[in-house]
């Protein structure tokens, strides 16, 4: 079971794995459908859940996710972008054995290309995926390179609070523009509607700037940059605003 719209890659790898996705809405103002999917739980093996959530960047309470955990239903968090909103649900395998906590350095940690990742669970589910993950499915040098990282994290932890300061500015400057409606994130990027998404898309990338447009949907989402780039976008948004 997967709460949509999110990360479109869960659907694809279920597929490829001989799953069944089920997709279940997201509530109007892109919150968990919770009563929804506890009452259809029975029907799935897997919840997989990406919080905060891609391309929202909503952050779902604790308490939904306990409510999700306590069907027993094996639930599977993303936490991908959970520096950028300062919680994690990490406190939560106290509790439950049926939790699986995903996390990478991709993001907050900027080690994109390093392709590195864990996640975090009982023992006895990490015993189960280790009977199946490949031999030396990390190289070495990545290995080293997360250790170093994790270790000496206060240039993430720096850059992390230079983001939210910027993602504060970026939103505010954005719901004062006319037809631009942005949904208040707690991930690094901005998700906001528009009338003209594509045209805005288009014209943005005249300009040299790239953000991510969804095909036949009313809004679009931008990364947050550094304050000079949220500066840039703003004053193009301005202008094309302005045209449109």
């Amino acid at each position: 079971m997967i709460p949509s719209p999110t990360f479109s890659l869960y659907s694809t790898i279920s597929k490829v794995y001989s799953g069944v996705p089920l997709l279940v809405s997201l509530n109007k103002d892109f919150s968990l459908p919770v009563e929804k999917i506890v009452s259809e739980a029975k029907n799935s093996k897997i919840v997989m859940i990406c919080n905060p959530n891609n391309p929202t960047g909503v952050l779902y309470p604790e308490d939904e996710i306990k409510a999700i955990l306590d069907t027993g239903v094996l639930v599977v968090l993303d936490e991908a972008y959970s520096e950028f909103s300062g919680h994690s649900n990490l406190n939560l395998l106290n509790h439950y054995d049926n939790l699986i906590v995903m996390k990478t350095l991709s993001k907050a940690f900027g080690l994109a290309g390093f392709r590195t990742g864990y996640c975090v669970a009982s023992e006895t589910l990490i015993n189960s995926m280790s009977k199946v993950i490949l031999p030396y499915n990390l190289n070495l040098i990545s290995m080293k390179i997360m250790e170093l990282a994790i270790e000496n994290n206060n240039f993430m932890k720096d850059s992390v609070n230079k983001i939210k300061e910027n993602r504060k500015y970026l939103y505010g400057a954005m719901q004062q523009l006319n037809g631009i409606d942005p949904l208040a994130s707690s991930a690094n990027f901005i998700l906001f509607e528009t009338e003209n998404p594509k045209k805005i898309y288009e014209s943005l990338l005249k300009k040299g700037i790239l953000i991510r447009y969804f095909e036949g949907k009313n809004y679009l989402r931008t990364t947050v940059g550094t304050y000079e780039e949220c500066v840039r976008l703003i004053d193009a948004l301005k202008e094309i605003i302005n045209v449109c």
